[in-house]
């Protein structure tokens, strides 16, 4: 999995030698995630926190038409407490506390762009692969509890953290237009993910982005 997130930040990072005389658009993207990202209902599955989607977006023009897109978009996941601690023990205590959980993601599509005018309009199709990684910390706030009588131990924190890599194709549709010289595109996505590192996450993403960018070098292009 890191392997394969890791080579699509490669492939980002050798958009500069295809920039090279060419045209470069460098904004941000901004938008959420349509469907609920949770397969089960629950009090986080409600939160519109988990939905929130934004970052950079570096675009390429290869040829009149034809870009390459990379987006690096950050998402954080609503924070999770609960009680604690599944039946184990310390030096013969067992312990009792409240277990606090935080999420967040980061999402690397990298996308191949087609943009067809259709009735005065600039159609922009798009498909490609994208990567995420999914960072987790877990704190767990804690007190020992003596088995058989006696005086509580004193509180203390166990803290660990993870880090994961999905991977899924993602496909986009939208239009593209410009205000001066600016750039705007707004546009629906779909990602399949191969995997959710997620409790009852899902695998398919609904996205609905707009995008902002400028352009700086090569040919100023009307698409």
């Amino acid at each position: 999995m890191k392997i394969i997130g890791w080579g699509v930040v490669a492939g980002a990072f050798m958009l500069p030698e295809l920039a090279y005389s060419q045209r470069v658009e460098m904004g941000a993207k901004v938008g959420g995630q349509i469907n609920n990202p949770y397969a089960s209902p629950g009090a986080s599955a409600s939160s519109s926190e988990d939905r929130i989607l934004f970052g950079p977006m570096t675009e390429v023009q290869v040829t009149h038409g034809m870009s390459v897109e990379f987006d690096a978009l950050y998402s954080k996941f609503a924070n999770f407490s609960s009680a604690c601690c599944p039946p184990f023990s310390i030096s013969g205590s067992q312990i009792i506390g409240t277990q606090t959980v935080r999420t967040h993601s980061w999402q690397l599509p990298l996308i191949l762009r087609w943009r067809l005018q259709l009735h005065h309009q600039a159609i922009s199709l798009g498909a490609g692969f994208s990567a995420r990684n999914i960072f987790t910390a877990s704190h767990i706030s804690a007190t020992q509890m003596p088995s058989f009588g006696g005086p509580m131990g004193p509180p203390f924190d166990l803290r660990s953290s993870d880090s994961d890599w999905t991977y899924g194709p993602v496909f986009a549709a939208g239009i593209s237009f410009r205000a001066g010289f600016v750039h705007l595109q707004p546009e629906l996505r779909y990602i399949r993910w191969n995997d959710s590192p997620l409790a009852a996450g899902k695998l398919d993403s609904f996205q609905a982005l707009i995008g902002i960018s400028a352009g700086l070098g090569g040919a100023n292009t009307r698409f």
